[in-house]
């Protein structure tokens, strides 16, 4: 193994040279078959990289990713037979490999073709010297991108987008102009080369629209679908164009099978809203990320009723009735009409507990039905069953029988409330606490002693979550950020099913 190799096994994110090369050790015939100049970006989680594997040996090769910790997700709206990702978190960009057990190519948004060239490539094959894994030689990348070339300028849409396109597509395949035009072409398994001319690969060319029409009618039998499904697909977006219709907003990856719900919980100042941001940056760009504060749920109707009792305690405060708000009333009078007011304070309490709970419920399921559809949910704080704890239930049943009914039903509530995934529970040292709750800019924020009664309250917090972990939250961000997403990525690959060994 070469000198580059061995810096490479040094660095903590090297995950992706090691499965590759186990693969290969274990018999599993695979090729990097695009971006093969960009292999060290790839290892460092900078750039996806492309490999080409045997479909028969689908069943090991995702059971070698699971074992370095690879998880899969795709595009539901994107996916194509054969091909999808795997991927692993760090505490910066995930590490992503782009798998094909099928040779499925064409235009970006559809991928007409499924071409039978997976031996064809594994055959024009030959061992990286620094990496020592197997990546496409000069004949077989310029075979591919001729055909690409050829394939993504067919269609007048097509056309359009690919032009500006080209030289990138032949950085992607590490052609150029000398390689197209010297390479002797040993093998033409699908039999294009007579067709093609050799000025429409040269420099940024596009090949002219017949030249593209007679490659892909050549190609055929190769569709995955008809004709007409195509058209009808490559023009509906530009229709809707046409049409002033909104376009949905770019759809991230969903995790297979399922996503997961992961919550950071804490006493405050313990950089659970911290955590949380950085969680969501590094995973926003590839994943269907849902946030959520669940402890801080939306309440209406207390508020409303807490704000009307004080309009009617302020008027009433200065003497003005409510049935005839134009006569002042003695001051002693409106003092009696007062006398109830204790009871309404109790009645607002017990509601707006109440409504925290069920907005909790609300929220809760409906963001572990987000995480069942692929969705990954991040969470600031997650409900518990322990009354008079952060996030917890909130009315004493030893007030009166309004409060022992009404805390009845909020367990009931808190009862239903799901479980996430995991749970990490951020802590501090107290004086940390402290220090942090000064520097934070956060409006209406804590006072030294609500940190302190919330740390000495909290400390055996246990929200409801199949998985808690305990995490001391007092170093650095990046160290905290890299040591949360190994947590969360164990628990992808845990909920990952891979495909049994046959």
């Amino acid at each position: 193994m070469s000198m580059g190799t061995n810096n490479l096994e040094s660095n903590k994110n090297n995950a992706i040279l090691n499965a590759l090369q186990e693969a290969e050790q274990l018999g599993i015939k695979l090729v990097v078959w695009k971006n093969r100049n960009k292999i060290e970006e790839s290892l460092g989680g900078g750039f996806n990289i492309d490999v080409l594997v045997q479909e028969k040996y689908k069943a090991r090769f995702e059971s070698v990713l699971h074992g370095f910790g690879f998880f899969e997700a795709d595009s539901k709206h994107k996916s194509f037979p054969g091909v999808t990702h795997y991927f692993r978190l760090t505490g910066g960009q995930p590490l992503h490999i782009h798998v094909y057990f099928r040779l499925v190519t064409g235009e970006s948004p559809l991928k007409e073709y499924d071409l039978p060239l997976v031996d064809f490539v594994l055959e024009q094959s030959s061992q990286d010297k620094t990496f020592g894994i197997s990546v496409v030689n000069d004949q077989a990348a310029a075979y591919l991108f001729i055909l690409r070339h050829y394939l993504k300028s067919g269609s007048f849409v097509g056309r359009r987008s690919y032009k500006l396109q080209v030289l990138k597509e032949k950085e992607d395949f590490g052609v150029n102009d000398n390689i197209l035009m010297d390479i002797a072409f040993a093998a033409d398994p699908l039999c294009i080369l007579p067709l093609i001319k050799r000025e429409e690969i040269i420099g940024a060319a596009i090949p002219a629209f017949v030249s593209s029409l007679r490659i892909k009618w050549r190609l055929r039998s190769y569709q995955r679908n008809s004709s007409i499904y195509f058209i009808f697909k490559r023009n509906l977006p530009v229709l809707l164009r046409k049409l002033n219709v909104p376009s949905s907003q770019k759809k991230r990856k969903k995790i297979r099978p399922s996503g997961s719900v992961v919550s950071m919980t804490g006493a405050d100042a313990t950089g659970k809203s911290t955590i949380v941001a950085e969680v969501a940056k590094n995973l926003g760009p590839q994943f269907d990320v849902v946030y959520a504060h669940t402890g801080k749920p939306p309440v209406y109707l207390a508020t409303f009723l807490s704000a009307f009792v004080r309009i009617v305690k302020g008027l009433r405060k200065n003497g003005i009735g409510i049935k005839n708000i134009k006569h002042c009333r003695e001051p002693e009078i409106a003092s009696e009409n007062l006398s109830g007011i204790g009871f309404i304070h109790r009645l607002i309490n017990v509601l707006r507990a109440l409504e925290v709970a069920f907005s909790r419920l609300v929220l809760t399921k409906y963001v572990t039905y987000r995480a069942s559809k692929g969705s990954f949910v991040i969470t600031d704080r997650w409900p518990t069953m322990k009354p008079g704890k952060m996030d917890g239930p909130r009315i004493n049943p030893n007030e009166g029988l309004i409060e022992y009914l009404a805390f009845q039903l909020e367990m009931w509530m808190y009862g239903k409330v799901p479980t996430a995934d995991l749970a990490i529970v951020l802590s501090v040292p107290l004086e940390v606490a402290l220090e942090r709750n000064v520097q934070r800019e956060k409006r209406g924020k804590e006072t030294s002693e609500q940190v302190i009664d919330r740390h000495l309250n909290n400390n055996d917090i246990l929200p409801k979550a199949k998985k808690i972990l305990r995490y001391s939250n007092n170093g650095s961000l990046e160290s905290s950020s890299t040591d949360v997403m190994a947590k969360i990525n164990e628990l992808l690959v845990e909920f990952s099913q891979p495909s049994k060994i046959k």
